[in-house]
C-alpha cells in the first residue's frame, strides 16, 4: 500500500512538473508576444513623431503655424512616455500572473 501511494505521488509529481513546464512555455510565449506587440506600437509612434518633427522643421523654415505643430509634437512625446509606462505595467502584470500561477502549481506539487 505504501509503495502504491509512493508511486501515485510520484506520478502526480510528474504530471505537475509537466503542467509547470507547459505553463512556463505559455507564459514565455505570452510575454514574447506582448513585447513584440508593444515594440511595434512604439515603432509606429516613433515614426509618427519623426514625421511630425520633420514637418515642424519645414514649417519653421517657412514661418508657418509653429505653435499648433509644437503642441502636437509634445503630445506625441507625452504619448510615447505614457505608452512606455503602460507597456512596462502590462509586461510586469503578465510576469506576475505567470509567476503566481507557477507558484500555485508548485505549491500543489509540494502537497
Amino acid at each position: 500500500a505504501a509503495r502504491e501511494t509512493a508511486e501515485a505521488t510520484a506520478a502526480d509529481r510528474r504530471v505537475h512538473e509537466v503542467e509547470l513546464a507547459q505553463l512556463r512555455q505559455v507564459t514565455e510565449a505570452t510575454l514574447s508576444a506582448k513585447d513584440r506587440q508593444h515594440a511595434e506600437q512604439v515603432k509606429r509612434l516613433e515614426a509618427l513623431h519623426r514625421e511630425q518633427c520633420a514637418a515642424y522643421g519645414v514649417l519653421q523654415q517657412q514661418g508657418g503655424a509653429l505653435s499648433k505643430l509644437a503642441t502636437d509634437v509634445g503630445r506625441t512625446a507625452e504619448g510615447l512616455v505614457v505608452l512606455r509606462e503602460k507597456m512596462e505595467q502590462d509586461l510586469w502584470k503578465t510576469v506576475l500572473k505567470g509567476e503566481a500561477a507557477m507558484l500555485e502549481k508548485e505549491g500543489a506539487l509540494n502537497e
